[in-house]
């Protein structure tokens, strides 16, 4: 099997699965990400790249900024000219998205659903 090293982690990819991720990639991770973010927490895209604070979008968003992190080679600076934020919050939302999954359930069980559907998705894109 061959494997798929993105920052900090790595994934198994088919055999038939070839080259490195390029920026075309991580610009369809984006887009799978951001879609599937939107659709699990029932947030429109347009919310999660606002401005407004609500709970839910935030959480939202920060979900987003933790999965464009762990899922593409972006900087934080770029992920955050993606979300319409700066480089710091893109920092705050992965930590506090890493720490939440340690003490919410809710949290962690959303993330997993979250990731284990961006992984499928992209196995089947890429």
């Amino acid at each position: 099997m061959n494997y798929l090293i993105y920052p900090g982690i790595m994934h198994k990819f088919q055999e038939n699965y070839k080259g490195v991720v390029l920026i075309d990639d991580d610009i369809k991770i984006k887009n799978i990400i951001l879609s599937i973010v939107s659709t699990t927490t029932d947030v429109s895209i347009t919310e999660i790249l606002g401005n407004l604070r609500l709970q839910k979008i935030r959480e939202s968003r920060q979900i987003s900024h933790y999965f464009l992190k762990k899922f593409t080679s972006f900087s934080l600076k770029e992920i955050g000219r993606i979300t319409n934020n700066d480089h710091s919050s893109v920092i705050h939302s992965v930590k506090t998205i890493k720490n939440g999954v340690e003490y919410n359930q809710q949290l962690n069980r959303k993330v997993k659903r979250i990731e284990t559907e961006i992984l499928t998705v992209i196995k089947k894109e890429l």
